[in-house]
């Protein structure tokens, strides 16, 4: 099943971040996940469920970073990358995103 299926027959969008982090708005940067052959189908996704208030870069393990990942992009030993959200504008509601 791929993710993409499996994002759009889930009925309920989860966000985890404990209680220190959360000061009534999404805004910053937030690590995510993701498998390695379709990152960046997932990142579009992404972009595309906070359009106009969040950038999603591939995180570079070393050097600088772009929206690609740079020359050598993050990959964890389970073969994920690290998509970095970055909120240009804070999330007041995640009920109004969905």
């Amino acid at each position: 099943m791929s993710p993409s299926f499996k994002r759009s027959a889930a009925k309920k969008l989860v966000f985890m971040i404990t209680g220190n982090k959360y000061m009534g708005s999404l805004e910053g940067s937030i690590p995510v996940l993701v498998p390695a052959l379709n990152w960046m189908e997932t990142a579009e996704e992404i972009e595309d469920l906070f359009l106009g208030d969040a950038e999603v870069w591939r995180r570079s393990s070393i050097g600088q970073a772009d929206p690609m990942g740079g020359d050598f992009p993050l990959i964890t030993r389970e073969g994920h990358n690290v998509l970095d959200v970055i909120f240009t504008s804070p999330i007041q509601s995640l009920d109004a995103l969905l």
